[in-house]
Protein backbone atom coordinates (compact mmCIF):
# COMPACT_ATOMS: atom_id res chain seq x y z
CA UNK A 1 0.00 0.00 0.00
CA UNK A 2 1.39 3.42 -0.81
CA UNK A 3 2.28 5.71 1.81
CA UNK A 4 0.41 8.80 2.11
CA UNK A 5 1.91 12.13 0.94
CA UNK A 6 2.41 14.51 3.75
CA UNK A 7 5.08 17.07 2.31
CA UNK A 8 3.89 20.69 2.07
CA UNK A 9 1.59 21.56 -0.63
CA UNK A 10 2.80 24.75 -2.30
CA UNK A 11 1.55 27.52 -4.70
CA UNK A 12 4.00 29.61 -6.22
CA UNK A 13 2.65 32.81 -8.16
CA UNK A 14 5.39 34.31 -10.26
CA UNK A 15 7.59 34.73 -13.48
CA UNK A 16 10.11 32.18 -12.73
CA UNK A 17 9.66 28.57 -10.64
CA UNK A 18 11.81 28.38 -7.64
CA UNK A 19 11.90 24.41 -8.47
CA UNK A 20 10.93 24.17 -12.08
CA UNK A 21 10.92 19.73 -11.79
CA UNK A 22 7.95 20.38 -9.23
CA UNK A 23 9.26 18.11 -6.86
CA UNK A 24 11.44 18.59 -3.75
CA UNK A 25 12.09 16.43 -0.51
CA UNK A 26 9.84 18.72 1.39
CA UNK A 27 7.46 20.17 -0.92
CA UNK A 28 4.45 19.42 -3.46
CA UNK A 29 5.50 22.47 -5.75
CA UNK A 30 3.13 23.98 -7.72
CA UNK A 31 3.90 26.84 -10.44
CA UNK A 32 1.48 29.01 -12.04
CA UNK A 33 2.93 32.42 -14.24
CA UNK A 34 1.44 35.64 -12.75
CA UNK A 35 0.66 37.61 -15.82
CA UNK A 36 -1.05 34.54 -17.25
CA UNK A 37 -4.67 34.79 -18.43
CA UNK A 38 -5.41 31.11 -17.76
CA UNK A 39 -5.66 28.65 -15.58
CA UNK A 40 -3.73 25.44 -15.47
CA UNK A 41 -6.53 22.75 -15.07
CA UNK A 42 -3.90 19.96 -13.85
CA UNK A 43 -2.11 22.40 -11.07
CA UNK A 44 -5.13 24.38 -9.84
CA UNK A 45 -8.08 21.59 -8.99
CA UNK A 46 -11.32 22.67 -7.91
CA UNK A 47 -11.65 22.91 -3.95
CA UNK A 48 -7.79 21.99 -3.87
CA UNK A 49 -6.53 23.58 -0.43
CA UNK A 50 -2.62 24.51 -0.48
CA UNK A 51 -0.91 24.81 2.90
CA UNK A 52 1.25 27.98 1.59
CA UNK A 53 1.51 30.12 -1.58
CA UNK A 54 4.33 32.67 -2.21
CA UNK A 55 3.81 35.38 -4.50
CA UNK A 56 6.65 36.47 -6.29
CA UNK A 57 5.43 37.87 -8.78
CA UNK A 58 3.00 40.96 -9.66
CA UNK A 59 -0.64 40.47 -10.25
CA UNK A 60 -2.93 41.80 -12.30
CA UNK A 61 -7.07 42.74 -11.17
CA UNK A 62 -7.78 40.37 -13.34
CA UNK A 63 -5.14 37.62 -12.54
CA UNK A 64 -6.00 37.74 -8.92
CA UNK A 65 -9.91 37.16 -9.38
CA UNK A 66 -9.03 34.17 -11.16
CA UNK A 67 -6.19 33.14 -7.97
CA UNK A 68 -8.86 34.43 -5.53
CA UNK A 69 -10.32 30.79 -4.39
CA UNK A 70 -6.63 29.34 -4.45
CA UNK A 71 -5.37 32.23 -2.04
CA UNK A 72 -6.37 30.81 1.77
CA UNK A 73 -6.24 33.51 5.02
CA UNK A 74 -2.76 33.88 6.68
CA UNK A 75 -0.79 31.21 4.23
CA UNK A 76 0.09 33.84 1.80
CA UNK A 77 4.09 35.17 1.91
CA UNK A 78 4.38 38.21 -0.18
CA UNK A 79 8.02 38.53 -1.57
CA UNK A 80 6.55 40.73 -4.33
CA UNK A 81 5.28 43.80 -3.36
CA UNK A 82 1.69 44.38 -4.93
CA UNK A 83 -0.29 47.48 -5.93
CA UNK A 84 -2.90 49.29 -4.10
CA UNK A 85 -5.83 47.42 -4.49
CA UNK A 86 -4.40 44.13 -4.69
CA UNK A 87 -2.78 44.65 -1.36
CA UNK A 88 -6.04 46.17 0.01
CA UNK A 89 -7.20 42.54 -1.10
CA UNK A 90 -4.61 40.17 0.28
CA UNK A 91 -4.37 41.95 3.34
CA UNK A 92 -8.24 41.13 4.41
CA UNK A 93 -6.35 37.67 4.32
CA UNK A 94 -3.73 38.43 6.61
CA UNK A 95 -1.12 37.89 4.68
CA UNK A 96 2.93 37.59 5.25
CA UNK A 97 4.98 39.90 4.68
CA UNK A 98 8.14 38.28 3.36
CA UNK A 99 9.55 40.62 1.00
CA UNK A 100 13.03 41.10 3.22
CA UNK A 101 13.15 37.51 3.82
CA UNK A 102 16.09 34.95 1.79
CA UNK A 103 14.61 32.49 -0.17
CA UNK A 104 15.91 29.57 2.28
CA UNK A 105 14.31 30.77 5.57
CA UNK A 106 11.17 31.36 3.62
CA UNK A 107 10.99 28.09 2.55
CA UNK A 108 12.60 26.36 6.09
CA UNK A 109 9.71 28.58 8.37
CA UNK A 110 6.74 27.40 5.77
CA UNK A 111 8.54 23.57 5.80
CA UNK A 112 8.14 23.44 9.96
CA UNK A 113 5.02 25.50 10.24
CA UNK A 114 2.67 25.15 7.38
CA UNK A 115 2.52 21.36 7.68
CA UNK A 116 -0.60 19.51 6.34
CA UNK A 117 -2.12 17.89 9.06
CA UNK A 118 -3.25 19.02 12.55
CA UNK A 119 -1.36 16.99 15.75
CA UNK A 120 -3.03 17.25 19.20
CA UNK A 121 -3.24 15.21 22.21
CA UNK A 122 -4.11 15.11 26.24
CA UNK A 123 -2.57 12.48 29.07
CA UNK A 124 -5.41 10.14 29.59
CA UNK A 125 -6.72 10.85 33.76
CA UNK A 126 -6.10 7.22 34.25
CA UNK A 127 -2.15 8.01 34.04
CA UNK A 128 -1.86 10.14 36.96
CA UNK A 129 -0.21 8.79 39.70
CA UNK A 130 -0.04 10.43 42.61
CA UNK A 131 2.47 10.02 45.57
CA UNK A 132 1.39 11.63 48.43
CA UNK A 133 2.05 11.47 52.17
CA UNK A 134 -0.14 10.15 54.52
CA UNK A 135 -1.54 13.68 55.34
CA UNK A 136 -2.47 14.71 51.81
CA UNK A 137 -5.43 12.65 50.11
CA UNK A 138 -6.25 12.70 46.09
CA UNK A 139 -9.66 12.18 44.31
CA UNK A 140 -10.01 11.74 40.81
CA UNK A 141 -13.11 13.33 38.89
CA UNK A 142 -13.52 10.34 35.94
CA UNK A 143 -11.21 11.70 33.05
CA UNK A 144 -12.33 15.64 34.14
CA UNK A 145 -9.82 16.21 36.81
CA UNK A 146 -8.40 15.40 39.72
CA UNK A 147 -8.58 17.43 43.21
CA UNK A 148 -5.64 17.03 45.50
CA UNK A 149 -5.81 18.62 48.96
CA UNK A 150 -2.06 18.88 49.89
CA UNK A 151 -0.65 19.05 53.51
CA UNK A 152 3.22 19.88 53.19
CA UNK A 153 6.02 17.65 55.11
CA UNK A 154 9.31 18.51 54.77
CA UNK A 155 10.39 15.20 55.28
CA UNK A 156 7.77 13.55 52.38
CA UNK A 157 6.98 16.08 49.94
CA UNK A 158 4.10 15.33 47.83
CA UNK A 159 4.75 14.24 44.07
CA UNK A 160 2.69 13.53 41.17
CA UNK A 161 3.66 11.68 37.89
CA UNK A 162 2.37 10.38 34.77
CA UNK A 163 3.12 7.04 33.72
CA UNK A 164 2.60 7.66 30.04
CA UNK A 165 5.95 8.51 28.26
CA UNK A 166 5.57 10.96 25.36
CA UNK A 167 7.84 10.35 22.23
CA UNK A 168 9.60 13.40 20.56
CA UNK A 169 11.56 13.78 17.86
CA UNK A 170 10.96 15.59 14.40
CA UNK A 171 9.46 19.02 15.47
CA UNK A 172 8.47 21.29 18.23
CA UNK A 173 5.07 20.85 20.56
CA UNK A 174 3.30 22.75 22.88
CA UNK A 175 2.56 21.34 26.22
CA UNK A 176 -0.47 23.17 28.11
CA UNK A 177 -1.58 22.31 31.68
CA UNK A 178 -4.83 22.99 33.19
CA UNK A 179 -5.28 24.03 36.54
CA UNK A 180 -6.64 26.24 39.78
CA UNK A 181 -4.67 26.07 43.29
CA UNK A 182 -4.43 27.90 46.51
CA UNK A 183 -1.64 30.67 46.31
CA UNK A 184 0.11 28.65 49.58
CA UNK A 185 1.03 26.39 47.23
CA UNK A 186 3.76 26.33 44.62
CA UNK A 187 4.45 23.63 41.68
CA UNK A 188 7.49 22.69 39.51
CA UNK A 189 7.46 20.28 36.78
CA UNK A 190 10.39 17.81 36.48
CA UNK A 191 10.70 16.64 32.26
CA UNK A 192 13.48 13.55 32.10
CA UNK A 193 14.48 13.02 29.11
CA UNK A 194 15.39 9.59 28.29
CA UNK A 195 17.26 8.11 24.92
CA UNK A 196 14.58 5.75 22.95
CA UNK A 197 17.37 3.68 21.40
CA UNK A 198 19.75 3.05 24.62
CA UNK A 199 16.76 3.92 27.80
CA UNK A 200 19.89 6.17 29.05
CA UNK A 201 18.50 8.76 30.92
CA UNK A 202 20.41 12.68 28.75
CA UNK A 203 18.93 15.01 31.62
CA UNK A 204 16.60 16.32 33.81
CA UNK A 205 14.54 20.11 33.09
CA UNK A 206 12.88 21.71 35.66
CA UNK A 207 10.00 24.87 34.53
CA UNK A 208 8.86 26.43 37.41
CA UNK A 209 5.28 27.92 37.94
CA UNK A 210 5.69 30.68 35.87
CA UNK A 211 7.00 28.92 32.76
CA UNK A 212 3.75 26.27 33.48
CA UNK A 213 1.36 29.60 33.57
CA UNK A 214 2.81 30.62 29.68
CA UNK A 215 2.61 27.21 28.35
CA UNK A 216 5.77 25.51 27.50
CA UNK A 217 7.33 24.45 24.13
CA UNK A 218 9.55 21.42 23.83
CA UNK A 219 11.99 21.23 21.22
CA UNK A 220 12.60 18.52 18.39
CA UNK A 221 15.81 16.86 18.87
CA UNK A 222 18.68 14.78 16.79
CA UNK A 223 17.44 11.70 18.15
CA UNK A 224 13.73 10.38 19.17
CA UNK A 225 13.55 10.49 22.88
CA UNK A 226 10.81 9.53 25.55
CA UNK A 227 9.86 12.16 28.12
CA UNK A 228 8.87 11.25 31.58
CA UNK A 229 6.77 13.96 33.97
CA UNK A 230 7.28 14.95 37.20
CA UNK A 231 4.96 17.34 39.00
CA UNK A 232 6.61 18.58 42.46
CA UNK A 233 4.26 20.44 44.95
CA UNK A 234 5.91 22.75 47.78
CA UNK A 235 3.47 23.99 50.20
CA UNK A 236 -0.18 23.51 51.91
CA UNK A 237 -3.58 23.60 49.87
CA UNK A 238 -5.61 22.24 47.17
CA UNK A 239 -4.99 21.76 43.58
CA UNK A 240 -7.05 20.72 41.02
CA UNK A 241 -5.69 19.79 37.64
CA UNK A 242 -7.41 19.21 34.69
CA UNK A 243 -5.76 18.10 31.45
CA UNK A 244 -2.52 17.74 30.00
CA UNK A 245 -2.11 18.90 26.30
CA UNK A 246 0.41 18.32 23.73
CA UNK A 247 -0.09 20.08 20.08
CA UNK A 248 2.20 20.05 17.10
CA UNK A 249 3.40 24.21 17.33
CA UNK A 250 2.85 26.00 14.53
CA UNK A 251 5.00 29.18 16.52
CA UNK A 252 3.80 32.71 15.92
CA UNK A 253 1.73 31.94 12.86
CA UNK A 254 -1.22 29.74 14.90
CA UNK A 255 -2.87 27.18 16.93
CA UNK A 256 -3.62 24.02 15.23
CA UNK A 257 -4.36 25.39 12.13
CA UNK A 258 -2.66 28.96 10.47
CA UNK A 259 -4.15 31.89 11.92
CA UNK A 260 -5.88 29.49 14.91
CA UNK A 261 -6.51 31.14 18.26
CA UNK A 262 -7.02 30.47 21.90
CA UNK A 263 -9.73 31.82 24.25
CA UNK A 264 -8.74 31.28 27.99
CA UNK A 265 -10.37 30.93 31.38
CA UNK A 266 -9.24 31.19 34.59
CA UNK A 267 -9.28 27.28 34.78
CA UNK A 268 -6.82 27.71 32.25
CA UNK A 269 -9.52 25.79 30.03
CA UNK A 270 -9.70 26.49 26.35
CA UNK A 271 -12.13 27.20 23.13
CA UNK A 272 -10.18 26.93 19.65
CA UNK A 273 -11.57 29.49 17.14
CA UNK A 274 -10.73 30.45 13.73
CA UNK A 275 -11.74 33.42 11.12
CA UNK A 276 -11.63 33.17 7.76
CA UNK A 277 -12.64 36.34 5.85
CA UNK A 278 -13.97 34.32 2.62
CA UNK A 279 -15.57 36.64 -0.30
CA UNK A 280 -16.45 39.09 2.26
CA UNK A 281 -19.74 38.50 1.71
CA UNK A 282 -22.98 38.09 4.17
CA UNK A 283 -23.21 36.15 5.89
CA UNK A 284 -20.80 34.84 9.00
CA UNK A 285 -20.69 31.28 9.15
CA UNK A 286 -19.95 29.93 12.49
CA UNK A 287 -19.71 25.96 12.87
CA UNK A 288 -19.16 24.19 15.78
CA UNK A 289 -16.79 21.49 15.74
CA UNK A 290 -18.34 17.59 16.66
CA UNK A 291 -16.88 15.18 19.47
CA UNK A 292 -12.98 15.18 18.83
CA UNK A 293 -10.09 12.62 20.46
CA UNK A 294 -7.82 14.41 18.65
CA UNK A 295 -7.91 18.35 19.38
CA UNK A 296 -8.09 20.69 16.42
CA UNK A 297 -10.61 22.51 13.88
CA UNK A 298 -13.05 20.56 12.03
CA UNK A 299 -15.34 21.48 8.70
CA UNK A 300 -12.24 23.27 7.35
CA UNK A 301 -12.74 22.55 3.57
CA UNK A 302 -16.16 22.42 3.85
CA UNK A 303 -16.70 25.63 4.78
CA UNK A 304 -13.85 27.10 2.90
CA UNK A 305 -15.80 25.99 -0.26
CA UNK A 306 -18.78 27.77 0.76
CA UNK A 307 -16.55 31.30 -0.45
CA UNK A 308 -18.91 33.41 2.47
CA UNK A 309 -16.87 34.38 5.77
CA UNK A 310 -16.40 31.46 8.43
CA UNK A 311 -15.37 30.70 12.02
CA UNK A 312 -14.63 27.65 13.31
CA UNK A 313 -14.79 26.55 16.83
CA UNK A 314 -13.30 23.46 18.70
CA UNK A 315 -13.47 22.57 22.31
CA UNK A 316 -10.67 20.60 23.64
CA UNK A 317 -11.72 19.76 27.29
CA UNK A 318 -12.80 16.95 28.59
CA UNK A 319 -12.48 13.81 25.96
CA UNK A 320 -13.32 15.01 22.73
CA UNK A 321 -15.38 18.36 24.16
CA UNK A 322 -17.40 19.99 27.07
CA UNK A 323 -20.25 20.11 24.65
CA UNK A 324 -19.14 24.22 25.08
CA UNK A 325 -21.01 24.84 27.98
CA UNK A 326 -19.13 25.55 31.47
CA UNK A 327 -20.63 26.78 34.87
CA UNK A 328 -19.10 29.89 34.71
CA UNK A 329 -19.62 31.03 31.80
CA UNK A 330 -16.63 33.22 31.23
CA UNK A 331 -15.52 31.22 27.78
CA UNK A 332 -19.07 31.57 26.45
CA UNK A 333 -18.98 35.41 27.39
CA UNK A 334 -15.30 35.68 25.27
CA UNK A 335 -16.34 33.46 22.14
CA UNK A 336 -19.72 35.83 22.04
CA UNK A 337 -17.27 39.11 21.90
CA UNK A 338 -14.96 37.48 19.39
CA UNK A 339 -17.72 37.13 17.19
CA UNK A 340 -19.08 40.33 17.49
CA UNK A 341 -15.45 41.85 16.58
CA UNK A 342 -15.21 39.70 13.47
CA UNK A 343 -18.78 40.57 12.77
CA UNK A 344 -17.83 44.85 12.86
CA UNK A 345 -14.48 43.90 10.95
CA UNK A 346 -16.82 42.71 8.48
CA UNK A 347 -19.03 45.52 8.69
CA UNK A 348 -21.99 42.81 8.42
CA UNK A 349 -25.35 43.64 10.42
CA UNK A 350 -25.64 41.55 13.98
CA UNK A 351 -27.86 39.30 12.41
CA UNK A 352 -25.72 38.54 9.61
CA UNK A 353 -24.92 35.09 11.03
CA UNK A 354 -25.31 31.65 10.56
CA UNK A 355 -25.06 29.32 13.41
CA UNK A 356 -23.61 25.65 12.20
CA UNK A 357 -23.20 21.92 13.84
CA UNK A 358 -23.32 18.57 13.70
CA UNK A 359 -23.43 16.06 17.12
CA UNK A 360 -21.96 17.98 20.03
CA UNK A 361 -21.63 20.74 17.63
CA UNK A 362 -25.33 21.34 17.88
CA UNK A 363 -25.33 22.10 21.39
CA UNK A 364 -23.04 24.68 20.75
CA UNK A 365 -25.33 26.44 17.32
CA UNK A 366 -28.40 25.95 19.31
CA UNK A 367 -27.14 27.06 22.85
CA UNK A 368 -25.37 30.63 20.61
CA UNK A 369 -28.53 31.32 19.28
CA UNK A 370 -29.72 32.56 22.80
CA UNK A 371 -26.84 34.93 22.98
CA UNK A 372 -26.30 35.73 19.68
CA UNK A 373 -29.14 37.01 17.12
CA UNK A 374 -28.76 34.55 14.12
CA UNK A 375 -30.52 34.21 11.20
CA UNK A 376 -30.51 30.67 10.61
CA UNK A 377 -29.39 27.68 13.27
CA UNK A 378 -28.69 24.48 10.63
CA UNK A 379 -27.52 21.33 12.57
CA UNK A 380 -27.48 17.94 11.94
CA UNK A 381 -28.07 14.83 15.05
CA UNK A 382 -28.76 16.99 17.67
CA UNK A 383 -27.74 16.31 20.96
CA UNK A 384 -29.76 18.69 23.74
CA UNK A 385 -30.60 16.67 26.73
CA UNK A 386 -27.07 16.34 27.73
CA UNK A 387 -27.76 14.15 31.53
CA UNK A 388 -30.21 12.15 29.61
CA UNK A 389 -27.14 11.58 27.04
CA UNK A 390 -25.56 10.14 29.65
CA UNK A 391 -28.04 8.53 31.87
CA UNK A 392 -29.06 6.46 28.88
CA UNK A 393 -26.12 5.74 27.78
CA UNK A 394 -25.40 3.16 31.04
CA UNK A 395 -28.16 1.35 29.43
CA UNK A 396 -27.73 1.57 25.99
CA UNK A 397 -23.70 1.72 25.23
CA UNK A 398 -22.19 1.41 28.25
CA UNK A 399 -18.57 1.28 27.01
CA UNK A 400 -18.74 4.22 24.43
CA UNK A 401 -19.04 7.95 24.72
CA UNK A 402 -17.85 8.05 28.34
CA UNK A 403 -17.41 11.90 27.81
CA UNK A 404 -20.99 12.15 28.73
CA UNK A 405 -20.14 10.70 32.51
CA UNK A 406 -17.58 13.18 32.82
CA UNK A 407 -20.02 16.37 31.52
CA UNK A 408 -22.38 15.14 34.24
CA UNK A 409 -18.98 15.28 36.63
CA UNK A 410 -17.76 18.55 35.47
CA UNK A 411 -21.07 20.58 35.26
CA UNK A 412 -23.33 21.54 37.81
CA UNK A 413 -27.07 19.99 38.00
CA UNK A 414 -28.61 23.10 37.30
CA UNK A 415 -26.44 24.00 34.96
CA UNK A 416 -27.22 20.45 32.94
CA UNK A 417 -31.03 20.40 34.04
CA UNK A 418 -31.95 23.84 32.25
CA UNK A 419 -33.45 23.96 28.95
CA UNK A 420 -30.79 24.25 26.36
CA UNK A 421 -32.75 26.95 24.19
CA UNK A 422 -36.31 27.78 24.33
CA UNK A 423 -38.55 30.33 22.10
CA UNK A 424 -38.39 32.85 24.90
CA UNK A 425 -34.38 32.13 25.47
CA UNK A 426 -33.64 33.04 21.84
CA UNK A 427 -31.90 36.82 20.95
CA UNK A 428 -33.29 37.00 17.86
CA UNK A 429 -37.11 35.89 17.71
CA UNK A 430 -36.88 35.36 14.19
CA UNK A 431 -34.56 33.16 13.48
CA UNK A 432 -34.91 29.81 11.20
CA UNK A 433 -34.05 26.72 12.16
CA UNK A 434 -33.01 24.09 9.93
CA UNK A 435 -32.72 20.18 11.42
CA UNK A 436 -31.61 16.61 10.05
CA UNK A 437 -32.40 14.21 12.58
CA UNK A 438 -32.12 10.43 13.28
CA UNK A 439 -35.15 8.40 13.80
CA UNK A 440 -34.10 6.15 16.42
CA UNK A 441 -30.98 8.09 18.04
CA UNK A 442 -29.49 6.37 20.55
CA UNK A 443 -27.39 9.52 22.04
CA UNK A 444 -30.69 11.36 22.21
CA UNK A 445 -34.18 10.16 21.18
CA UNK A 446 -35.50 12.85 22.81
CA UNK A 447 -33.65 15.92 21.01
CA UNK A 448 -36.34 16.33 18.01
CA UNK A 449 -39.12 16.23 20.26
CA UNK A 450 -37.76 18.47 22.92
CA UNK A 451 -36.86 21.06 19.81
CA UNK A 452 -40.61 21.30 18.61
CA UNK A 453 -41.90 21.59 22.00
CA UNK A 454 -39.15 24.44 23.44
CA UNK A 455 -39.36 26.19 20.15
CA UNK A 456 -42.84 25.77 20.16
CA UNK A 457 -45.31 27.23 16.94
CA UNK A 458 -44.33 30.69 16.16
CA UNK A 459 -40.34 29.38 15.68
CA UNK A 460 -39.90 28.57 11.92
CA UNK A 461 -38.52 24.76 11.70
CA UNK A 462 -37.57 22.79 9.02
CA UNK A 463 -36.87 19.39 9.79
CA UNK A 464 -35.63 15.83 7.77
CA UNK A 465 -35.80 12.51 9.34
CA UNK A 466 -33.17 9.14 8.13
CA UNK A 467 -33.93 5.60 9.48
CA UNK A 468 -31.20 4.83 12.44
CA UNK A 469 -28.98 5.43 15.07
CA UNK A 470 -26.82 8.56 15.64
CA UNK A 471 -23.96 7.53 13.63
CA UNK A 472 -25.96 5.23 11.16
CA UNK A 473 -26.10 7.79 8.18
CA UNK A 474 -23.80 10.42 8.40
CA UNK A 475 -23.04 10.58 4.83
CA UNK A 476 -26.92 11.70 4.05
CA UNK A 477 -26.97 14.27 7.43
CA UNK A 478 -24.01 16.14 5.98
CA UNK A 479 -25.38 16.44 2.55
CA UNK A 480 -28.66 17.65 3.92
CA UNK A 481 -27.08 19.73 5.98
CA UNK A 482 -25.43 21.43 2.86
CA UNK A 483 -28.20 21.67 0.77
CA UNK A 484 -29.89 23.91 3.22
CA UNK A 485 -26.72 26.08 4.20
CA UNK A 486 -26.62 26.15 -0.03
CA UNK A 487 -30.05 26.95 -0.02
CA UNK A 488 -29.94 29.79 2.61
CA UNK A 489 -26.83 31.14 0.56
CA UNK A 490 -28.53 31.65 -2.47
CA UNK A 491 -31.48 33.51 -0.88
CA UNK A 492 -29.12 35.72 0.98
Amino acid sequence: MPQKDTRVTVLQIGEQNWFSKGETENFRWSFVHSADTELDAETLLPGFLFDAIIITGQLSFGRYLQLNKFLSAYRIFLVEQQSGPILKMLRSKQYIDASQWPKQRLLALISENFYMKQMGTKMDMRVVKPVLNEQSTAKQFGNSHWEFNLVQDDHDPNMIMWSDLRLVSTYDFDMWMEFEKTSNLQMELEITHISAPTSKILYTERLSEKDLKQGVMIHKTDEWQYLAFKLVLHGSGVLNLGNFHFRKTRHEFGTMLPGGERLIDAQRKELFVYFDSGNLKPPLNIYFAGYRTNEGFEGYPMMKNLQHPFILVSDPRLEGGEFYLSDQQELEGQLVDYIKRKLAWLKFKEDDLNLLGLSMGTTGALYYATLLPARNVIIGKPLINLEYVATAGRNQRPDDFLTAYDLVEDLKADTLARPLITADDLKNPSTNFYIIYMDQDDYDNTAMQLLLDNLGPDVKIVQKGFEGRHNDNTGRVVEWFLIYINEILERW
